[in-house]
């Protein structure tokens, strides 16, 4: 991993902080922690910089911290993602988290199997310990807010439009990923953005409609049925390619 990450629980004062048990084996297994050594650092949820480990045991680590810079500034970006397959939920967190976006929002669609639902990849602890994977593989601090919506309507009606009324997305670039080219009508963003990102058997009718109708413009990736993962991924990276080229 690129970047050790310390909980603000794990902090004390004078710039100390400890990790003990499952947390300083996981370090010295994925960091190989050893004494005396100084690493890439950050306390998640806040600053960057550099931990010197002053011992370091399977049960016990004691670091000596050094942070002076901010994170990585977010990508003021909101994706709706139709919930995938179990390991897909988690690369999609991953790239998520370490593309630094703002907002994930993972619904229930019509094509989407019901027993998705129930993959502990939703469940609270499954998403922090990949969030942290993510932010350790992006030397970043700051999580993507994660919400996991159970029924299509509700968030249509209810959630997307109070979404698309906040701050940071005033005039944004409002994008639904469709599989039918012919119907495409844009294929290009600018920030700040909203994506929908359907199953992998795409969207139907009802949910397309009900997106154009909150002023989303079709775009597409080609004729290709792709992994949500992969459309995931090259929709944000063209937005990475226009923000950073």
């Amino acid at each position: 991993m690129n970047c050790l990450l310390i909980r603000p629980e794990e902090l004390l004062s004078s710039g100390l902080a400890t990790l003990q048990y499952k947390r300083a084996l996981r370090a010295i297994e994925l960091h190989r922690i050893k004494p005396w050594i100084t690493i890439k650092a950050g306390v998640l949820g806040g600053k960057l910089g550099s931990a010197t480990v002053l011992s370091a045991t399977p049960t016990l680590i004691e670091l000596s911290l050094d942070l002076t810079s901010d994170p990585p500034p977010r990508l003021p970006i909101a994706a709706i993602v139709a919930v995938p397959r179990p390991q897909t939920v988690k690369k999609v967190i991953h790239a998520a988290t370490t593309i630094g976006i703002r907002e994930l929002h993972f619904i229930r669609t019509e094509n989407v199997e019901k027993s998705y639902l129930s993959s502990h990849s939703l469940e609270k602890i499954e998403i922090e310990d990949e969030i942290l994977l993510a932010l350790e593989q992006g030397c970043d601090t700051i999580a993507p807010s994660i919400h996991i919506h159970t029924r299509f309507k509700p968030f249509a009606q209810d959630t997307l439009p109070a979404l698309l009324n906040s701050d940071w997305l005033q005039g944004a670039a409002r994008l639904l990923a469709h599989t039918d080219p012919g119907r495409s009508s844009h294929s290009k963003g600018t920030l700040p953005a909203i994506i929908a990102i359907g199953p992998e058997s795409g969207w139907n009718e009802f949910e397309v409609e009900t997106f154009r109708g909150l002023d989303f413009l079709l775009t597409t990736l080609g004729p290709r049925m792709l992994r949500v993962e992969v459309a995931f991924t090259a929709l944000l990276g063209g937005f990475l390619a226009d923000r950073f080229q």
